[in-house]
């Protein structure tokens, strides 16, 4: 009888997942809006590196890399465990606005001690005095992150929200840059304008999200059931913090603001791939939790599956383009004096398969199972690694040292999360999987061959691109349709060129 409600449930709830926004439709609104984010620094960042040069450049990127530290603190690792634990009461509005109450009063509370440590640190740190002023601007970032509270959008998967405010937001953004940045001493103003950004994402957040939750602030924290949840989410941050953000600080201490400067370019590149890449499978986590709550092994093994199959077609071949276009992509954004990036580009681009690769297993597959032990175990042992690698590899090879440990540093999370849960492997269709990779890798290698073909007639960096671009993408797409790939089809029959595939 027990057994039968608890089918009679399960159904009921895949059912009722069923009629919710489409999983693919959410990866793919979130992949517009991170797309954006693409946009937006394909116009301003070649402006802004022109205008500011170099050092300034390392400047705004040494700043920032302070200003993340932080935030982290600020933060709590709330955001993930909100995603997780409130994607559970989405139904129950009482109980999501207790929930809701209780983890931003935390989050403001976090963000005070944030602030005063940073204070602190400014005071003691004699280096810090010369970035004091724009490190003061960059901090109001802090404030905006808890204050628009992003994570009760995640909760209710309002992907199509958050994209069209990320399309008018940015658009405000770009167009003020012109207006605002004009020497190459405006770094304060080009900070300034970033913060600007992210204040308006923030009052837009907190008018919308009153249509959710109440977020009045409470002196009943609850504390015991939320301490240790949060802790093991702030501690792992910490640790994902240390193994991705140290290489730019450390550079900054050892190198000086010139290799630092260069770095910046690779660093913005590669992480804007990897926010695109992560766009889509970050889309599941609220799925994935309800089907792990649920204990719904087969709706937990779908998902898991169609989301990895997804990103290894578009992971693969974009690692591959991102690696061989990498001298043409610093160029075109940044110049011939930043041309020295092009080798740390080159070696993030690899970084950025293993980073997706631990994305996948550490937020779509542990968290959702209740694994944050797992992944502070790992990213704490990858932090150590990262930390004693850049100490070696930076005094020798500068921004290239940085890049090589950044892609031991994510490479460490993968092994380390499947040697500790030899499990991993149930929760994924492996035989789809290898399926999915061999035309993953044949579009690798297409773009492989085109690159070395059109280099042979076109050497000019900008036509030399869009030129390997375009027959890569049209080439690929050939592959995926003609070889009748299961992903591309489906995905296909979900837009307009549906009746291609009928």
């Amino acid at each position: 009888m027990i057994q039968y409600s608890k089918y009679k449930f399960c159904t009921w709830e895949r059912k009722n997942l069923a009629k919710q926004k489409s999983l693919k439709l959410n990866a793919m609104l979130n992949l517009i809006k991170v797309g954006l984010s693409v946009v937006y620094p394909l116009i301003t960042f070649p402006y802004a590196t022109r205008i500011l040069q170099v050092a300034n450049m390392g400047k705004v990127s040494y700043g920032d890399s302070i200003i993340k530290i932080f935030m982290l603190i600020a933060s709590l690792g709330i955001t993930n465990y909100a995603v997780r634990e409130g994607s559970k009461y989405r139904e129950n509005r009482t109980k999501l606005n207790q929930f809701s109450r209780e983890v931003f009063s935390i989050n403001l509370l976090s963000t005070l001690i944030s602030y005063i440590c940073l204070a602190i640190f400014c005071v003691v740190s004699v280096k810090m005095h010369d970035y004091a002023t724009l490190v003061f601007i960059q901090s109001l970032t802090i404030i905006f992150a808890t204050l628009g509270v992003e994570w009760v959008n995640a909760i209710h998967e309002d992907y199509l929200y958050i994209t069209i405010r990320s399309i008018i937001i940015q658009t405000i953004g770009v167009i003020l840059l012109f207006f605002v940045v004009k020497t190459q001493e405006d770094y304060l103003k080009y900070a300034g304008l970033t913060v600007f950004v992210n204040g308006l994402v923030c009052v837009s957040n907190m008018l919308h999200v009153r249509r959710y939750v109440s977020l009045k602030p409470t002196l009943k924290l609850n504390l015991k059931r939320h301490f240790k949840p949060i802790m093991l989410f702030f501690s792992n941050s910490i640790a994902v913090l240390v193994y991705v953000s140290a290489d730019m600080t450390m550079l900054g201490w050892i190198s000086g603001d010139f290799y630092t400067g260069l770095y910046a370019v690779s660093v913005k590149v590669y992480s804007v791939v990897k926010q695109m890449l992560g766009a889509i499978y970050m889309v599941t986590i609220p799925r994935l939790s309800k089907a792990a709550t649920l204990d719904d092994k087969t709706e937990f093994r779908q998902l898991l599956t169609e989301i990895s199959s997804f990103l290894l077609l578009l992971m693969i071949p974009m690692c591959t383009g991102l690696g061989v276009l990498s001298k043409n992509i610093v160029y075109i954004l940044s110049g011939e004096k930043f041309i020295a990036a092009t080798l740390s580009l080159q070696i993030l681009a690899v970084s950025v398969f293993f980073a997706i690769t631990g994305g996948v297993i550490t937020t779509c597959m542990n968290v959702p199972l209740g694994k944050e032990a797992l992944n502070l175990k790992a990213t704490t042992i990858s932090a150590f690694v990262n930390v004693g690698l850049n100490l070696v590899f930076i005094p020798l090879w500068q921004q290239n040292g940085a890049a090589v440990t950044t892609a031991i540093s994510e490479l460490v999370v993968v092994v380390v999360c499947l040697f500790e849960f030899k499990e991993a492997r149930v929760y994924f269709e492996m035989d789809k999987l290898f399926y999915t990779m061999k035309y993953a890798v044949a579009g690798a290698l297409w773009i492989l061959l085109t690159k070395f073909v059109v280099t042979k007639f076109i050497t000019h960096y900008t036509l030399n691109l869009l030129a390997v671009f375009f027959i890569s993408v049209i080439g690929y797409t050939l592959i995926l349709f003609f070889g009748k790939n299961e992903v591309f089809i489906e995905t296909l029959k979900k837009t307009p060129l549906k009746k291609l595939v009928k």
